[in-house]
């Protein structure tokens, strides 16, 4: 992450111009957010509006995330060429080369970022990674994995994660095959506490039922193309459920929270996926986003999962709650796992009247 500075009226007035001179047409500035960011302009910016107001709205949001000059250094670097950006980059990114991604210059960047100062036995030589406190990662990481729960039906195990007191979440295909007649939800166990943290902890962790009538509150399907079929998922196809507890969790017990603001998640982010793979104790593993299909409705990373590992949590480096789990390669040698932006599947429920601060 680039971080902001105190960057002044003028410091963002000049990035809005580069970003006007440089993308001119509204359709070339859509594709490099949808491609980096996996976000659509409407996303952030209040549309149809005048070009010029979209370029401000965007560099306005960007800037309230403390990212306009994470949002420069991508645009220039779609277009390294254009003098507008390379102007304004050169003057205010901390390190341009490395925002361009020249691994030979960013490696010597440290040497010869001031002449005549050594260069330091430490430094940032990736401008994507981040230093985040040891002791604030391990509480929310506690905090967490209480919220995670391994989903179990008559038919399949996924993963889920709690987003109420009684309410969790996980993916449609889980539950799909019992959504079809519903039976009563009692056949449904999430079990908290499945990871075998301490010594002499019960191995069986924390069984909870589900409600027996009603226990299904909202869902939404899959795509075709999430299972390898052309075409792209629509955003009424988020792949999710919400399953009701037969009584609410110990309030210790802390939900993990929704958000229907948008984050920044850029190609090269560091994410983790908390699931229970194979339907064993609770596990993580880490990789890097990769890619942003569908127009921005789903998340690509190389991160490691497996059958049993649906419905779990993605989550940005620093723990930040993003996506909804859900989908491998369905190629023979897969190379990506797949999430839904959780901020999308937010916006959806409260458009189907599911208030966040009602679950």
């Amino acid at each position: 992450m680039i971080d902001d500075p105190n960057l002044s009226t003028e410091d963002l007035t000049d990035i809005k111009e580069a970003i006007h001179r440089a993308y001119s047409r509204q359709g070339s500035l859509q594709v490099a957010l949808s491609q980096n960011w996996g976000l659509q302009l409407g996303d952030v910016v209040a549309l149809p509006a005048p070009y010029l107001e979209i370029i401000d709205g965007l560099v306005e949001w960007a800037h309230s995330k403390g990212r306009a000059l994470d949002l420069l250094a991508m645009l220039w670097r779609e277009t390294p060429g254009n003098p507008k950006l390379k102007e304004a980059a050169q003057r205010l990114l901390p390190s341009p080369a490395a925002a361009l991604n020249q691994p030979q210059t960013t490696r010597n960047m440290i040497a010869s970022s001031a002449k005549g100062v050594p260069a330091s036995l430490e430094a940032m030589v990736n401008p994507r990674s981040q230093l985040i406190n040891f002791g604030a990662f391990l509480e929310k990481l506690k905090v967490i994995g209480s919220a995670i729960c391994r989903v179990e039906t008559p038919v399949s195990k996924g993963t889920g994660f709690l987003i109420g007191p009684n309410t969790v979440m996980t993916n449609y295909h889980v539950v799909e095959k019992l959504q079809a007649n519903l039976p009563p939800g009692n056949v449904v166990t999430c079990r908290f506490d499945y990871w075998n943290a301490e010594p002499g902890a019960d191995p069986k962790g924390t069984p909870v039922k589900l409600r027996r009538d009603n226990w299904l509150r909202d869902w939404s399907p899959y795509s075709d193309s999430d299972l390898g079929a052309k075409g792209q998922p629509t955003d009424k196809e988020l792949d999710y459920a919400l399953l009701v507890l037969d009584s609410p969790m110990n309030a210790s017990r802390i939900p993990l929270a929704l958000s229907t603001e948008p984050p920044v998640v850029m190609r090269e982010d560091v994410v983790t996926v908390l699931q229970h793979a194979k339907g064993a104790f609770l596990g993580l593993a880490w990789g890097v986003v990769t890619e942003f299909p569908g127009n921005g409705l789903r998340y690509r990373y190389d991160v490691t999962t497996d059958h049993g590992s649906s419905g779990a949590p993605l989550f940005a480096a620093n723990l930040d709650l993003i996506g909804l789990h859900h989908a491998a390669d369905p190629a023979n040698d897969p190379i990506y796992n797949q999430s839904v932006p959780l901020w999308r599947i937010a916006r959806e429920l409260e458009a189907n009247n599911i208030l966040l601060t009602s679950l």
